[in-house]
């Protein structure tokens, strides 16, 4: 007999909810609202630095999947990430506590460490990498790469070729 398909994920993380639910909080309350997923990480520090964060402001906060995505984290991505759950009543509290930006770092490229060609001084420049058949037939025969290419650049406005 064949059965209709479940949404077994659904009714897991459900069932994991109600039970966490109905979990003692820290100081010894009961929560009486469901959890909502706030945000999701590809990593568990980064949730579990978001929850820290909720959490020395006084809000609850969860980790969910984070033993699961130590584990084997290859399955961050089919599991939907590690996620940072909040009681439905602190949703807009802890959103706005997490809405803080990031400071991009400033980068600056220093050019006086760029190659330039020889020739006609322009840093118009390629990679060129000679031998490389070379290299791979001797690593798939012999195991390991015995002759390593030597890296030249060549210029694309003068055509010269350089180590």
């Amino acid at each position: 007999m064949i059965r209709p398909a479940r949404k077994h994920k659904t009714s897991v993380r459900m069932a994991v909810s109600r039970r966490l639910a109905n979990a003692l909080l820290p100081n010894g309350r009961k929560m009486d609202d469901q959890l909502v997923t706030l945000r999701t990480y590809s990593h568990p520090w980064q949730a579990e630095l978001a929850r820290t964060v909720l959490e020395a402001e006084g809000l609850t906060a969860f980790v969910a999947d984070a033993n699961t995505v130590t584990m084997n984290w290859l399955w961050s991505n089919a599991i939907g990430g590690v996620r940072l759950q909040v009681p439905m009543s602190s949703v807009q509290e802890a959103t706005k506590v997490l809405a803080f930006e990031e400071p991009t770092p400033e980068y600056s490229i220093d050019q006086s460490y760029a190659p330039v060609c020889p020739q006609c001084g322009k840093n118009n420049l390629t990679v060129i990498r000679l031998g490389r058949r070379w290299t791979f037939l001797t690593w798939i025969l012999v195991g390991i790469p015995l002759f390593f290419p030597p890296k030249r650049f060549q210029c694309l406005e003068c055509g010269a070729i350089w180590k």
